[in-house]
């Protein structure tokens, strides 16, 4: 399947069908128009008008109405609906309905209403997605279960049988039941309804995938908002001058493996030279929150060199030094940090006419919501993104506890089954220009609340390579410099790591949906600074979605744009109602992005507001951008510290919805765990009401705040994060650490829920056998983590720390450089020590190690290890270890 690049907006849009249904859209009637499409006419003469069908090729049925002889016929856009209008939806059929009241209605397929009045309405069968506008008259939707009454609220019911229903409330507060079993249940809950029994009140699995079906397939997602700032930027130069020169990306090969919550992702890219001209290629794009690379290997010859890690400043003098030698020209890569999530890769020479073959691999640890993981491989979504004259990529996804709803709603993609219930998806491109991100969702079982999973220490030090004596002068000053550095590491590094293994848990807690959020007041704070320029549309775009989805009756809203001055919507907050709603959408349009972005006097500013508005306790910030300062405090960790002292002594928290691919997270992160939030992130071309839909679903949900972890009886240390990030219902958090020597003990797990105590009890083994060398991941996940956390800290006093621990775990940091020799004599010229084993976590059950020398085609790998997360073998090391509900 090879869609042609102009082709994918259409094709994106049409995405949720095919995977749906395996098959495109049908057309609709020449009289099926939307109820804004041009030249649509709103029918006076009834109570209620259908504005949107919505069929699958290949399927007959369609939206019927029950007609005075009983038979159901054919219903129409546009066509008034009377009193007592039944409409049936087929397999395969969807379609909205606007009551006169400017109630929204969005029926299922396979469903079937009555709508007896304005206010009333019967569900038979089916389901139903009602947004109602506020009245002085509830709106009552019966069910063969019971009634529903609802006033200014977005909700979701759903027959499920002749005697069940379930209601899902995403905004306000309905009530179900009749007599004296009448319940309240507000947003961010679910009512179970069950004839002659009385009503149940829970928590909901993911709005947002819930009511997908509502938003997705009546409403295509808004590509314009995405963000002109995305994937890879590819520019050439000729070396000794600024002059540029064009360069091409013939080919990207994206390989994705997916096991459970870790996620591999290599990219093979393909460099062309079309001019007469030697270049030197720069290739900028930007790495997912949290990921770290581990992999740049570059063909020279027949052969693939890998990469090494080298302290940053010196990686790039051997680099420059190499590219201005026009003498003898050799084949250097380099890659390296540049600012936020940004990396910038350099290779060097590509010859006229010719092409570069080059591999990145990065790793990343996932995160459920309802069992529901989310993987982004980040790409452009504006008209400055590289065209890639052929793009594919492949995902390759499997879970030990099984694996469902596997989908791509963005691209078009071809999908087939693999052993042990996974599954792969493909999508490939000629002359592909990206509009948006390959998005990937997917369910799993129902897992334990907590599951472990260990790393076993190696039984000596990593071996290297050692630097051969030579006579060159240039080879004895390049082992001197090399000896310099390690010396200098040595002295003002830590312990050594030698005899320490690792762990990684995934912590699931199972809250009471008895502990209800009470009022609170939402600041909504907007970069609006210079650098915002490109995602201030879609930064708007997400505030009128949000504002959408605030509950009237618990909360109260205000919005703050902020560069290096702040503007605000005005004093205090206020209910989000229509025409608050209407004042902010009007507001922001009069803002203008520019100036500097000072975002520690974003947040005294916020701070203050939240000291004023006297609601100490209640204040949510929501910071909304990109995240990265161009004035005021620029370092990262103090920062972080700064936000803090703003925020907390106002009792005010904070969470942040990131926008754009290049955005900074680290030390809003660090901020957002200190005071009980999250960080959310938009990705380019998603659906923004799906994801505002989220964030502001957990809101409303019950959560677990300031959570602390005890490891009794277990020598551990360097756990991370180390302050644990607030956990809605449904959510996960996802912790690594590393322990001195095996043995069994107690995880105590205490936080507060509701403003109420917590504390649950797991019983816990951290032990390694030669099964646990699997789980080559977990080192290099943790020492991301540790080198984030001494960034914070103080970088400039951890910096030979963090060369230590990037060479030792071969994780890629702002302090070092991947650098790739022609070969293995100019390595020793250079005195770049080579690891002799390599190890590669691929995502099988088995782990592959590569030498230094190795060809690519020589990969000896270890057996007998299971399957990441096989816990039915009840195994320790690489089997997790799983365990359930803790005594409360």
């Amino acid at each position: 399947m090879k869609p042609q690049g102009r082709s994918l907006v259409a094709a994106a849009a049409a995405a949720t069908l095919l995977l749906a249904a395996g098959c495109g859209p049908e057309k609709l009637p020449a009289n099926s128009t939307s109820k804004n499409a041009p030249g649509a006419k709103k029918k006076k003469n009834g109570i209620a008008e259908v504005t949107t069908i919505l069929r699958v090729a290949g399927v007959a049925a369609t939206l019927e109405e029950k007609g005075k002889d009983g038979a159901f016929h054919a219903a129409d856009v546009g066509r008034p609906l009377q009193r007592g209008a039944v409409l049936r939806a087929g397999k395969g059929v969807r379609a909205r309905i606007v009551l006169s009241d400017r109630t929204v209605l969005s029926l299922n397929e396979q469903s079937e209403l009555r709508i007896d009045d304005v206010r009333r309405l019967t569900l038979a069968r089916g389901e139903v997605y009602a947004e109602v506008e506020h009245g002085s008259q509830a709106l009552v939707i019966t069910t063969p279960a019971g009634p529903v009454r609802v006033t200014g609220t977005k909700l979701d019911v759903k027959v499920h049988s002749s005697k069940r229903a379930t209601v899902d409330v995403s905004r306000g507060t309905v009530e179900v039941g009749e007599g004296g079993r009448r319940l309240a249940v507000g947003a961010g809950e679910r009512a179970e309804l069950e004839r002659g029994r009385a009503p149940r009140v829970g928590t909901p699995g993911d709005l947002s995938a819930l009511t997908r079906w509502a938003r997705e397939a009546l409403r295509t997602p808004k590509h314009e908002h995405a963000s002109s700032e995305g994937f890879g930027s590819l520019t050439a130069r000729i070396p000794g001058s600024r002059a540029t020169r064009p360069l091409e990306l013939r080919a990207q090969t994206v390989r994705v493996t997916i096991r459970d919550n870790i996620a591999r992702t290599e990219i093979e890219q393909r460099f062309y030279n079309p001019s007469r001209r030697t270049l030197e290629g720069r290739y900028r794009f930007p790495l997912p929150s949290g990921a770290s690379i581990s992999r740049l290997a570059l063909q020279v010859g027949k052969k693939l060199e890998e990469g090494e890690i080298v302290e940053r400043r010196r990686a790039q003098r051997i680099f420059n030094k190499i590219v201005s030698d026009t003498i003898r020209p050799r084949d250097p890569a380099l890659l390296e940090w540049v600012g936020g999530r940004t990396f910038r890769m350099r290779i060097f020479p590509i010859p006229p006419r010719s092409e570069r073959r080059v591999i990145i691999a990065y790793t990343q640890a996932l995160s459920a919501s309802f069992g529901r993981y989310r993987y982004v491989y980040p790409m452009d979504g504006g008209n400055r993104s590289t065209r890639v004259g052929n793009f594919k990529v492949e995902v390759d996804v499997a879970h030990s506890r099984g694996l469902s709803g596997l989908r791509a709603p963005l691209y078009p993609v071809l999908r087939e089954k693999t052993a042990a219930g996974g599954a792969k998806l493909s999508y490939e491109a000629s002359d592909f220009r990206p509009r948006a991100s390959f998005v990937v969702g997917f369910a799993s079982g129902s897992s334990p609340e907590l599951s472990i999973s260990t790393f076993a220490a190696s039984s000596g030090p990593a071996k290297t390579t050692t630097t051969a004596k030579t006579a060159s002068k240039k080879t004895v000053h390049a082992k001197r410099n090399a000896k310099r550095d390690a010396s200098q590491t040595a002295a003002t590094s830590k312990p050594s790591l030698h005899g320490a293994s690792f762990f990684s848990a995934v912590f699931r807690p199972e809250l009471p949906s008895a502990a209800r959020v009470g009022k609170r007041d939402l600041l909504l704070l907007v970069d609006s600074s210079y650098s915002a320029r490109h995602t201030f549309k879609l930064a708007r775009a997400a505030v009128a979605a949000f504002l959408a989805e605030l509950d009237l009756e618990r909360t109260r809203f205000n919005v703050m744009a902020c560069d290096a001055r702040c503007k605000l919507l005005g004093p205090g907050f206020r209910k989000p109602d229509a025409d608050a709603r209407r004042a902010a959408r009007k507001f922001l349009a009069g803002v203008q992005p520019g100036g500097s972005s000072d975002i520690q006097l974003a947040m005294a500013r916020a701070a203050e507001l939240a000291k004023a508005s006297g609601s100490k306790g209640r204040v949510h910030v929501l910071y909304i951008g990109d995240g990265r300062p161009t004035a005021g405090e620029l370092r990262s960790g103090l920062l972080a510290r700064r936000v803090v002292g703003s925020l907390r002594p106002v009792g005010a928290e904070l969470s942040a919805l990131q926008i754009g691919e290049d955005a900074e997270g680290l030390f809003l992160s660090a901020a957002a765990r200190r005071l009980g939030g999250r960080v959310y992130r938009v990705s380019n071309g998603e659906d923004i009401e799906k994801r505002v839909l989220a964030v502001a679903s957990a809101l409303y949900r019950p959560t677990l705040t300031d959570i602390t972890l005890d490891f009794e009886g277990l020598a551990v240390d360097a756990v991370y994060p180390r302050h644990l990030p607030t956990v809605a219902a449904g959510s996960e958090v996802h912790i690594v650490g590393r322990f001195r020597r095996p043995g069994k003990g107690v995880l105590r797990v205490r936080g507060r829920i509701g403003g109420r105590a917590f504390e649950r009890r797991y019983p816990l083994a951290l032990a390694v056998d030669d099964s646990a060398r699997a789980n080559t991941f977990i080192p290099r996940i943790w020492a991301k983590r540790h080198i984030d956390a001494l960034t914070l800290d103080d970088y400039d006093s951890h910096r030979a720390e963090i060369v230590r621990l990037s060479k030792r775990h071969t994780v890629l940091s702002r302090a070092t450089a991947l650098l790739v020799l022609e070969n293995e004599r100019m390595y020793r010229e250079f005195g770049v020590r080579r690891k002799r084993n390599r190890v590669y976590w691929k995502g099988d059950k088995k782990i592959a190690k590569k030498t230094a020398r190795d060809t690519p085609a020589k990969v000896a790998t270890a057996s007998k290890t299971p399957a990441l997360g096989s816990e039915a073998r009840g195994r320790t090391g690489a089997a997790s270890h799983a365990h359930g509900t803790g005594k409360s």
